[in-house]
């Protein structure tokens, strides 16, 4: 059974915070970097523990703030919001900022020292059968409870304003023929309670929950009822900074995320985001970014977005999809995506493992973007997704363990595919393939696409044993200075997916003679070393260190 968002699953690899090393990028390509200093205007002071704090005061650091809403209130463009070490239940809803033409800054007074979180302390316990409880429930359906800080297992419950039971039109026939959109739920009622567990009787209008333990009426339950813990929209030169963020209610009516920043020129830096119900973080506008944070534990997704000009650099994102969201339509690692789409971005140098989905997703009418340098290991999906978008870069990217293709593009045009480590995926190591959307969309057709100086090794392994998939021959494709290796069949290559009637090339040498394609490219038949096949079993990441040659530096040199 899949537990309740923020716990749950996962081996003692998935929890390792081990980290592998991406390949340093060219020495050309920009980074962003961490300015020296910034000109705040005003130094604004939360700190609840202060003798005169108090939220009609100035605060500063004489009379500081108890609460970051009032600091958030009070707010004013240059305002550096600084909050002291603490644990704060309270929704931080930051007011516009358009047009701010001075940074602004909510940090942390120290890094990793101040935790926001969207759940209440909830007491009253009282008991309907042995080892059942309940409490009277008034607000939202809870989407998230906790005991001692593990995650109780929801029965039942509906999620985006009463899916599955009353579904949003929207919502109502997608994916139908897969279960819909949450295939993980786990029906039922108070019937079907299992030791803890909780669901929501709305009947009755009362929180249950089941546990192991004996609970006490006077003690606390941790139980998801902020929609939000962050919220800032329309701002401009806003930086978030050092804060912690667990625990919402988002997906009881919104398909947001529980942290979002919408708007330009602003970013997260950081920030460590956890045990949320449905999308961790939401990012979207121009000149935005997620630097340097942790997103863990997402109900649905970690990151969702869209804009002009995103980076998205030096990210762990991890155990997405925890509530069993079909992977088919919005789940796992991130998903970029919808109206306006993703253009001229970069998601770059970040680790994006143990997702129960795709690890990176980019989806639909997406142009101009990077996707460089990064880790996607062990994801239940693919393990870098470019659907119908063209333009884009793939490389550098270590990309092995994935439970399907380790590259996936579909229906995607003029995209390089470039010095990526490919490797141990249970699918095909690369696919670049047609679809049924183009015969409509022109712009879907999967053309002139380019596969550049790529290690693509024991992917597809005891199956067809395919490294690379290509269209066809009327698709302009070019292929060249890859290496090819598997275990125990030469790598084999196809134009189209493998079936009855399209059968795989199965040497080099056919493949260049059919397709001529490949022509200095190389195949070798080669045992999987001892360390990386006890990785992929045990799950574990792997460091740079770690690969032979051909895997650390791809493609013919």
């Amino acid at each position: 059974m899949l537990a309740a968002c923020g716990g749950g699953g996962g081996s003692a690899a998935e929890g390792s915070r081990e980290t592998s090393l991406a390949r340093t990028p060219p020495a050309t390509l920009a980074t962003v970097a961490t300015p020296a200093s910034a000109p705040y205007l005003r130094m604004v002071v939360v700190n609840p523990a202060h003798a005169q704090a108090s939220d009609a005061g100035p605060g500063n650091s004489l009379a500081p703030y108890k609460t970051i809403g009032a600091a958030l209130r009070a707010l004013r463009p240059g305002d550096d919001i600084v909050i002291a070490a603490g644990t704060y239940r309270e929704a931080l809803m930051v007011p516009s900022l358009a047009g701010a033409a001075v940074p602004t800054r909510v940090r942390a007074a120290l890094a990793r020292s101040v935790l926001i979180k969207g759940s209440a302390e909830v007491t009253g316990w009282s008991p309907l059968s042995p080892g059942v409880y309940a409490v009277p429930w008034v607000g939202e359906e809870p989407q998230q409870v906790y005991r001692n800080g593990q995650p109780l297992r929801q029965i039942g419950g509906t999620v985006f304003g009463g899916y599955p039971t009353a579904p949003p039109a929207e919502l109502a026939a997608a994916h139908a023929n897969e279960g819909g959109i949450w295939p993980g739920r786990l029906a039922g009622g108070l019937a079907e309670l299992v030791d803890d567990s909780f669901t929501y009787d709305a009947t009755n209008a009362r929180l249950v929950v089941r546990t192991a333990k004996p609970l006490a009426s006077t003690q606390a339950l941790e139980v998801s009822v902020l929609r939000h813990v962050l919220r800032a929209e329309n701002v401009s030169a806003l930086t978030v900074e050092g804060l912690d963020f667990a625990h919402a209610n988002t997906s009881a009516t919104y398909r947001q995320g529980a942290v979002l920043m919408m708007g330009n020129n602003s970013k997260f830096r950081d920030i460590a985001v956890r045990d949320m119900d449905g999308a961790c973080v939401q990012i979207g506008g121009t000149d935005m970014a997620l630097l340097d944070s942790v997103i863990e534990g997402c109900g649905q997704t970690g990151l969702t977005g869209r804009g002009l000009r995103l980076t998205i650099q030096g990210n762990r994102i991890t155990r997405g999809n925890l509530r069993g969201f079909n992977k088919w339509w919005e789940a796992g690692g991130m998903k970029l995506t919808g109206v306006g789409g993703l253009h001229d971005s970069v998601i770059r140098n970040n680790n994006v493992s143990y997702n129960h989905g795709d690890g990176i997703w980019v989806d639909w009418k997406n142009t101009g973007n990077l996707i460089e340098g990064n880790t996607t290991a062990y994801n239940a999906g693919f393990g870098v997704h470019y659907e119908a978008s063209q333009t884009g870069t793939i490389r550098n990217n270590l990309v092995y363990g994935n439970e399907q293709r380790g590259i996936y593009l579909l229906e995607s045009a003029s995209t390089v595919v470039q010095g990526n480590a490919v490797f141990g995926n249970a699918m095909e190591g690369i696919a670049v393939v047609d679809g049924d959307r183009s015969a409509a969309d022109a712009t879907l057709r999967p053309a002139n696409n380019r596969v550049l100086s790529n290690a693509m090794a024991w992917n597809d392994d005891e199956r067809n044993w395919v490294q690379l998939v290509l269209p066809g021959l009327l698709y302009g494709s070019a292929s060249e200075r890859n290496a090819f290796t598997a275990n125990r069949l030469a790598p084999r290559m196809s134009l189209g997916f493998v079936s009855p009637r399209n059968p795989a090339f199965d040497r080099l040498e056919t493949w260049r003679g059919a397709a001529q394609l490949d022509l200095i490219s190389t195949a070798q038949t080669a045992a999987m070393p001892e360390t990386i096949r006890d990785a992929l079993k045990s799950r574990r990441l792997l460091m740079l260190s770690e690969l032979p040659a051909f895997l650390a530096t791809p493609g013919i040199q």
